[in-house]
């Protein structure tokens, strides 16, 4: 088990997830590409949104995670779009 006042482990725990999120922002990069392409059939990509959601749901059911967050995350997923910034 992981103590809190263990500085070396917590700076260990700290490098694994920064590089869990960094693979995580650039993955969610390239879906907002691949979404912004498919949105130019906006009525198609909506029914392919709505099963996809389904499908989300049913991994994370399996995963053990909270399905309505999951859902919520990928609904902000597919109405996102990259910043010019």
């Amino acid at each position: 088990m992981i103590k809190i006042n263990d500085y070396g482990e917590m700076q260990e725990i700290q490098t694994w997830i920064g590089a869990i999120d960094k693979e995580i922002i650039a993955l969610i990069s390239r879906r907002i590409r691949i979404v912004e392409q498919a949105m130019t059939n906006e009525e198609k990509y909506r029914y392919i949104a709505e099963q996809m959601l389904k499908e989300r749901r049913l991994w994370a059911y399996r995963e053990n995670l909270n399905a309505d967050f999951i859902e919520n995350i990928y609904k902000q997923l597919n109405t996102a779009r990259k910043s010019n910034t």
